[in-house]
């Protein structure tokens, strides 16, 4: 499979009082086409920023991109015009916001923010973009789509905004979808409601970045996994490498938190200690203050991204041939 993105040595910083901090820092991956790749880490991580960084969606100031490139279909995203950009948002990268109450305006109804979307990419009557959000709102399983199309957002369930959330990004048929934490306000029953409809809906066309905490999300839904700590991608691997090989000792942690029902009930594994705030990272590595086998090594050299072969990379001394 071709690569349909690829994100290039790309480092994000934001300006604020006192100084200056990275949130991303000096990242790269790609998706390929057809591909649902996961992006995993605890909340802090750079997550969001990343999936934000894509679409150009960061306010500028106080956010800059320090370095690298966002190659979509073999154009660079970061040296689009707005009116460029505007063609690609929506109608070739679609995003699932992580809280839809926020996404949605509160100020309109559901109908007309479908029908705006619509007519903004596809010449369209607004009888025609009217049938068309009608016929989407079935399709994520909405009862009553007409009326509901007549409802403001905060007429309707979590659950229910999210499935608007979800029609939006898939009506135009993009062929990228961002996921950041789609299911995040929902309860577990609605989660896999949302999570199968994503599936059903997106098809087999269309390329997802699922980004999430939850490492049962990432085994349920993803074909090839990025873990993210402090800023910096510390792992990647096919879901088999991640979740059988893993060699991070932070990826280790997560999946070793992950509820089995085979076991008996007893105290969750925990990762110690908090993600480090970006303004005070530590020298070395960024995960060192809370690893297990951390050594002086550690504290003080920034480890290098191993690559243990074609699909699986890891940065971390324990993988390299002197390890630590």
């Amino acid at each position: 499979m071709s690569n349909l993105i690829e994100i290039k040595n790309l480092t994000i910083s934001f300006e604020i009082e006192g100084g200056k901090i990275i949130a991303v820092d000096n990242s790269s991956f790609e998706i390929k086409r057809g591909q649902v790749v996961g992006l995993v880490g605890e909340s802090g991580c750079g997550k969001s920023v990343t999936a934000m960084s894509i679409l150009r969606l960061l306010p500028m100031p106080p956010g800059k991109y320090e370095s690298g490139e966002i190659i979509f279909d073999e154009k660079n995203i970061r040296t689009l015009s707005i009116p460029e950009l505007n063609k690609v948002r929506g109608a070739r990268i679609g995003m699932i916001f992580q809280e839809p109450m926020t996404a949605l305006s509160p100020l309109m109804k559901i109908g007309n923010q479908i029908s705006e979307t619509l007519q903004t990419h596809h010449k369209m009557t607004k009888a025609e973009t009217w049938a068309c959000g009608v016929e989407w709102l079935k399709k994520v399983g909405i009862s009553d789509a007409e009326q509901k199309m007549n409802s403001f957002p905060f007429e309707l369930s979590g659950g229910m905004r999210q499935r608007v959330m979800i029609a939006m990004a898939q009506m135009l048929e993009p062929d990228l979808i961002i996921a950041d934490e789609p299911t995040t306000a929902l309860d577990v029953t609605i989660q896999a409601q949302v999570f199968e409809l994503m599936k059903e809906v997106r098809g087999n066309e269309s390329s997802m970045l699922l980004i999430t905490h939850d490492m049962g999300v990432i085994w349920e839904n993803c074909d090839r996994v990025i873990v993210m700590y402090a800023s910096q991608i510390i792992e990647m691997g096919s879901l088999h490498e991640i979740f059988t090989d893993a060699k991070h000792p932070y990826t280790q942690g997560l999946l070793k938190a992950v509820p089995k029902l085979d076991e008996q009930m007893g105290r969750m594994e925990t990762i110690e200690g908090n993600v480090p705030a970006p303004s005070n990272y530590p020298k070395g590595c960024h995960f060192s203050t809370r690893c297990p086998h951390a050594t002086d090594k550690c504290h003080n050299k920034k480890p290098p991204m191993t690559i243990i072969n074609d699909s699986h990379k890891v940065k971390c001394f324990l993988a390299t041939e002197e390890g630590v």
